[in-house]
């Protein structure tokens, strides 16, 4: 089942195999199932297919061509859905205008990669019809009803366990095709089954992400303030769709308008089909395409206007005072201060000092950049009803509970799941913070069971779990330290008031109790004032007004070998806004590994097909992830701007790097080489580079 259906959209079920047609080179077609790994791979090699070739459709161009062909027979075409962001713009506007850009830009096809592919094993529990699976899953609960309702079986019939996941960053939302067969044969057979992928069957047979292509249209005054946007958005959607179905080419293009005051965005996403792997969820979720264009288009209204392209992002900027401010694409943004995150990083990276240095990378034949871009990010999804009005077939809803025992201890039961983001940690913290208790010795973080912790809407996904399980952790934490400081008061005689729980201990003046004490008196029930029940067990559940919109500004300076095309990234700035921080050395982790993977999809990575819709990279030595060789030091600055309508003004932060180093990587190529160079299509490999300093009359000849 697709989980995110929008009107009109085509599809809104799959397949768990190919039946009438393969539309992508590892689309799943057969299963064999066998005692171990070795025996199932030779009886893999005696399965005889007999197919007819196609036409193969291999860039989203091409499926929109009039004579194209269609993946689907009972389609017209091959767009998959459609999305209008925005309203119709005024065409005054554009005739009006003193400058008007009209410019197109392509991102390419991406793999997530996580370190642990996908896997699922699932035991049937002897005795019952129940099956047990232990799933490499964002949500377990979520999976667990999408698994289930595929088998044909009750929720109840299906627990889904998630263990420590290697990785995930938005891949392992979905529930695939492979976690549904190994469900379905364990409780069919009444034996364990096992289904691991391997490298090659990620990077084929799991989904891609962020292919896309802009045009776009950009109105402005003569001192550079953007009056209005349109456009289109055309999205390759691979073969078919994944769980968020065209979810992202939508955030894309309610994005598009970035932090900036745009009066008018109109912006059409089509989602088509291609020949190629279905396309899902990455980090950042659509804010990446989105921040490339704007940011490119930024700098290229600064060229055309000979201004400083920060000074144009200053002229454009949603200001404090403007908050909560309503997009012209309908999105609300919380909180900010745009301009002092831009300043920040231009002080940091010493923008001022930048022409001395390129002085001297001339001396040594080496070109010289630097750019600049700003973003905003959703995080934290929005309001469940807001949800269940775009389609969605999950809330955003989450509930958590907490016991105390006898010694004091405390033990969190939440439904998220963890793939390497901290969320133990961060949650203890927050539970410790309120009860006064110590985070590493005196908290136990249970996650990510479908049985045996309280239900969660959507599990780890869009950066929510700081914001919305965090919120319902202190939620249930404020209702036990009440119930604690009743406790306290009646055995020192104080009032409720006069009670602070700090240090594993309930103090009021110079008298204390260890809470370890009011503890057994709760659950013991001997020590208790009148109109206290017994048991130290609460819960609670959070569902936000709205998302969060963490933002900052990144600079970047580079040096191209202009023999070569070969870029080195000297120096990287990183100026982030995620509100109020738990942990932050884990939000300066969560914003280094963001930002290495947004330059490896600026510079390195692209999932590429030859025109018969064969896979050319299939392996990591094709596909090209970034090492420690291409990543520098980053330098982080943090603001904080609290998020008003959260509990504790926590933002998200998971995805919040990824967003500008494509763009603040391109306008330093064009400050390099040239505005003429046009950085407008990803990635910036070597070959590329390098024609594009031979384009503007330098080396390369």
């Amino acid at each position: 089942k697709v989980g995110w259906n929008h009107p009109g959209q085509r599809i809104t079920e799959t397949g768990l195999l190919a039946s009438d047609r393969v539309r992508w080179v590892g689309q799943a077609i057969a299963v064999v199932l066998a005692d171990s790994l070795y025996i199932a791979e030779d009886a893999g090699e005696l399965v005889e297919l007999e197919l007819e070739p196609l036409p193969a459709i291999t860039s989203a161009t091409a499926a929109v061509d009039a004579d194209a062909a269609t993946l689907y027979p009972d389609w017209a075409d091959n767009v998959l859905a459609e999305y209008t962001a925005g309203v119709p713009a005024d065409p005054e506007l554009f005739d009006r205008a003193a400058i008007t850009l009209r410019e197109k830009f392509s991102i390419q096809r991406l793999a997530a990669s996580p370190l642990e592919g996908r896997a699922a094993l699932a035991v049937p529990e002897p005795g019952s019809d129940r099956v047990t699976a232990w799933i490499s899953t964002q949500a377990a609960h979520h999976a667990s009803e999408v698994i289930a309702e595929a088998c044909g079986w009750p929720t109840s019939r299906l627990r889904v366990i998630t263990p420590d996941v290697g990785g995930a960053f938005g891949l392992k939302e979905a529930v695939f095709a492979e976690d549904v067969i190994t469900c379905l044969l364990a409780g069919h057979l009444g034996r364990p089954v096992k289904w691991i992928e391997d490298r090659r069957e990620n990077l084929i047979g799991s989904a891609h992400c962020r292919q896309c292509e802009w045009d776009l249209e950009l109105a402005a005054d003569q001192d550079g303030r953007i009056l209005a946007l349109r456009g289109e958005l055309l999205y390759d959607m691979g073969g078919e769709p994944t769980g968020v179905g065209i979810g992202f080419a939508r955030v894309a293009a309610e994005m598009l308008g970035g932090p900036y005051r745009i009066e008018s965005i109109e912006v059409k996403a089509r989602g088509v089909v291609t020949n190629k792997t279905p396309a899902g969820a990455y980090r950042g979720y659509g804010g990446p395409e989105a921040a490339f264009a704007i940011e490119r288009l930024i700098d290229l209204l600064a060229f055309r206007l000979n201004l400083p392209p920060q000074e144009v992002r200053r002229r454009n900027f949603v200001q404090p005072d403007q908050f909560p401010y309503s997009s012209a694409s309908g999105m609300v943004y919380d909180s900010g201060n745009y301009e002092a995150a831009l300043d920040l990083a231009l002080a940091r990276s010493d923008f001022e000092g930048f022409e001395r240095r390129r002085d001297e990378a001339r001396t040594v034949g080496r070109l010289r950049g630097i750019g600049m871009a700003s973003f905003v990010k959703p995080s934290g999804l929005t309001n469940s009803r807001i949800m269940a009005g775009a389609g969605t077939d999950h809330g955003n809803s989450e509930t958590v509970t907490i016991r105390i025992s006898a010694d004091g201890a405390a033990t969190v039961l939440s439904g998220v799941s963890s793939q390497g983001q901290g969320h133990q940690t961060i949650l203890a913290q927050v539970c410790a913070d309120v009860l006064g208790l110590d985070p590493e010795r005196e908290v136990t973080v249970l996650l990510g069971d479908s049985q045996m912790t309280p239900y969660s809407s959507a599990g780890a996904i869009n950066s929510r779990v700081a914001i919305i399980a965090g919120a319902a952790v202190r939620l249930a934490a404020e209702k036990l330290r009440t119930k604690l400081q009743l406790i306290a008061a009646w055995l020192m005689d104080v009032a409720p008031s006069a009670v602070v729980l700090a240090n594993s201990q309930a103090t009021a003046g110079e008298e204390s109790v260890p809470i370890s004490q009011l503890a057994r008196a709760a659950l013991t029930g001997f020590e208790l004032p009148d109109g206290v029940e017994a048991g130290l067990e609460q819960s609670a559940t959070y569902d936000p007004p709205n998302g969060t919109f963490p933002y900052g500004t990144h600079v970047v300076e580079i040096e191209i070998e202009p023999d070569s095309g070969a870029i080195e990234i000297v120096r990287y700035v990183a100026v982030n806004d995620s509100g109020v921080l738990l942990n932050p050395a884990i939000v300066d982790g969560q914003l280094i590994g963001a930002i290495a993977q947004g330059i490896g999809g600026a510079l390195l990575e692209e999932i590429a097909y030859d025109a018969n819709g064969q896979i050319q990279t299939a392996s990591l030595m094709d596909y090209l992830l970034p090492t420690a060789c291409e990543i520098p030091r980053i330098e982080i600055e943090h603001l904080c701007t609290p998020a008003p309508h959260i509990p504790g003004g926590v933002k998200g932060v998971g995805e919040s790097g990824i967003l500008a180093p494509a763009p603040a990587i391109a306008n330093a190529i064009a400050d390099a080489i040239g505005q003429a160079a046009r950085p407008n299509d990803l990635p910036f490999s070597p070959p590329v580079v390098w024609a594009m300093v031979r384009d503007a009359g330098g080396p390369g000849q």
